[in-house]
């Protein structure tokens, strides 16, 4: 089976790419042979990258477990 993450990375209240990435997450819903994850950049609490403790957030691991 394909795994597929959609990410939706823009910040914006009004974007029209995460309406794009819902659209595609509504597309793959029908198909039985992808499993596929939503992951919105807006929704998690991020820290900023900073290559030591980025690797101790729940956000980080969330992201790791999705594309793994």
């Amino acid at each position: 089976m394909k795994k597929v993450v959609i990410v939706s990375s823009s910040l914006a209240r009004k974007s029209r790419s995460r309406e794009v990435a819902k659209i595609c997450m509504d597309t793959l819903a029908g198909n039985s042979e992808i499993v596929s994850d939503w992951i919105d950049l807006r929704e998690i609490n991020a820290p900023n990258f900073d290559d030591d403790e980025i690797f101790k957030s729940d956000a980080y691991r969330r992201c790791h477990k999705a594309v793994l």
